[in-house]
């Protein structure tokens, strides 16, 4: 399942961009992880969606798709309920803002009672050292923390 999420007209977040930095993204000239605001990314010298994901790790048509509007993955998507309906009793979490959405996706998860795994060479924020204190905090209270390689063998092992 993806998730990711989205900004909003007059977002409310924004009245705390003085506060938490990412915020700032929010306002409106900048319109971060709004839907339809397009933008120029040199890194690939193209317009995107700036609430699109890379090309690279785009969910197919078939993936379920949640929008969020907090920090975690849980609150307020149905994806509890979702992985109830597929009988899913752990999660696999990766995802940019480590030290914020990954890490709070964590929480909830242990909160809900889902074994999970945060991929350490699949989280990233402006930070380095904020997604390696949250990757410590994870792995102390909240799952496990590994590389991807190490989970794709796992799960192979485990696949039925």
């Amino acid at each position: 399942m993806f998730l990711k999420w989205i900004g909003v007209e007059n977002d409310p977040y924004q009245r705390m961009q003085d506060k938490f930095t990412w915020a700032r993204g929010l306002a409106e000239d900048i319109k971060g992880c709004r839907p339809g605001h397009l933008r120029h990314y040199a890194d690939i010298d193209a317009v995107r969606d700036c609430c699109a994901i890379i090309d690279e790790l785009a969910p197919n048509d078939n993936e379920i798709q949640l929008m969020k509007r907090g920090y975690g993955g849980f609150l307020g998507t149905g994806l509890d309920a979702m992985l109830r309906e597929f009988k899913i009793d752990g999660v696999v979490i990766t995802g940019v803002m480590a030290e914020c959405c990954v890490e709070d996706t964590a929480r909830q998860a242990y909160q809900l009672h889902y074994p999970a795994v945060v991929i350490t060479d699949g989280v990233a924020t402006y930070d380095p050292r904020a997604t390696e204190t949250m990757l410590d905090v994870v792995d102390k209270n909240f799952g496990w923390v590994a590389e991807s390689h190490a989970v794709i063998d796992w799960l192979k092992d485990v696949a039925v």
